[in-house]
C-alpha cells in the first residue's frame, strides 16, 4: 500500500514531484475546502439575517471570507503534499510571465473585483446608472459582475469597467432621487395654470408630503414653445421608466382638459413672387 501511495505520477523537476498520495491529498483538501465554505456561508447568512444586515453588505463579507478560506486552503494543501512554493514558482516563471502578459486585462478585472468587494462602493441590490441605462447589481465576482436591466436581461460586466469608468450609484445615499420631466407649452399659455396642473398631476406619485416636495421650473424660451420642467422624488428607481410614462400620460390628459396646448415645431416659409425678385435685382443695380 505504501508503495502505491508513493508511486510517482509525474514530476516537473527534481523538487516538484506529484505522487498518488499528493494527488489524493489535493482532492481531499479541495473537497473539504468546498464543504467548509458551504458551512461558513450558511452560518454567516443566518447570522446576518438575524441581525438584519442589508443584503449588499452581507454578500460582500461572505464573498471575502470565502476567498480567504480558499487562499488559506491553497497554501495548506501545498504544504501538506510537500511542495515548496518557491520551487513551484521558479519552475513556472517563464510560463507565468507569458500568461501575465496575455492576461493583463483579466488581472485588472481581478484586482478591480477586490477593490469593489473591500471598498463597498457597489453592493448587491444597488441600482446603477451606466451610460444612461439603469441596472440592478445581482452578483459581484472577482473578475466580472452580473447585472440585470429593466427588461430583466442579464449583463456580465468586467469589474475594471465599474472601477475605471463613471458609474452613478442611485441607491448609495439611501435618499430619494430626483427625476425630471420636461414639456413644452404654447406661448399664450397661463404659466401659473400650467404649474398648478403639473403639481396636481404629480400629487398621487408624491410619497414625501413634508419633505422632498415636487417643483416646477420654467427652463427655456424655445423657438416654438415655453419649456417647463416638473421635478419629483422617488425611491422606485429601477421602475422609473414606467413611472415617467404614467406621469406623461396624465400630463397629456390634464392638459387637454385645461385646453393647454403642447405645440409642435413650426417653421414659416416665404415664397417670393417673380415681381419681388425683379424688384430686388432693380434695387441692387441702382446701388
Amino acid at each position: 500500500m505504501q508503495e502505491v501511495l508513493d508511486y510517482v505520477l509525474f514530476r516537473i523537476n527534481q523538487d516538484i514531484v506529484f505522487t498518488v498520495r499528493s494527488v489524493i491529498l489535493i482532492v481531499i483538501g479541495y473537497l473539504l475546502t468546498k464543504l467548509i465554505v458551504y458551512g461558513v456561508r450558511r452560518v454567516l447568512k443566518a447570522y446576518f439575517k438575524r441581525r438584519k444586515v442589508d443584503e449588499g453588505r452581507s454578500y460582500t463579507i461572505v464573498t471575502l471570507v470565502k476567498y480567504l478560506i480558499y487562499i488559506i486552503a491553497f497554501f495548506t494543501i501545498i504544504n501538506l503534499v510537500g511542495l515548496k512554493l518557491n520551487y513551484l514558482l521558479a519552475g513556472s516563471a517563464a510560463l507565468l510571465v507569458g500568461v501575465g502578459i496575455g492576461l493583463q486585462s483579466t488581472f485588472n478585472d481581478f484586482f478591480s473585483g477586490l477593490i469593489l468587494l473591500i471598498d463597498g462602493t457597489l453592493e448587491v441590490g444597488d441600482i446603477l446608472l451606466i451610460n444612461g441605462k439603469h441596472f440592478k447589481v445581482k452578483y459581484i465576482g472577482l473578475r466580472t459582475s452580473k447585472m440585470i436591466d429593466i427588461r430583466n436581461h442579464l449583463h456580465i460586466i468586467p469589474n475594471s469597467q465599474l472601477v475605471n469608468n463613471k458609474v452613478d450609484n442611485l441607491t448609495d445615499s439611501k435618499l430619494p432621487v430626483r427625476f425630471s420631466i420636461q414639456v413644452g407649452v404654447a406661448y399664450n399659455s397661463d404659466i401659473k395654470e400650467v404649474e398648478d396642473v403639473l403639481l396636481r398631476v404629480i400629487t398621487p406619485f408624491n410619497k414625501y408630503k413634508m419633505t422632498y416636495l415636487p417643483s416646477v421650473f420654467l427652463k427655456e424660451y424655445a423657438d416654438s414653445a415655453i419649456i417647463v420642467e416638473l421635478n419629483f422624488y422617488t425611491k422606485e428607481i429601477f421602475t422609473i421608466e414606467r413611472t415617467l410614462s404614467d406621469i406623461r400620460k396624465e400630463i397629456y390628459k390634464e392638459f387637454k382638459k385645461s385646453s393647454i396646448t403642447i405645440p409642435f415645431p413650426q417653421q414659416d416659409v416665404w415664397i417670393k413672387t417673380e415681381a419681388e425678385f425683379k424688384n430686388e435685382d432693380f434695387n441692387s443695380s441702382k446701388e
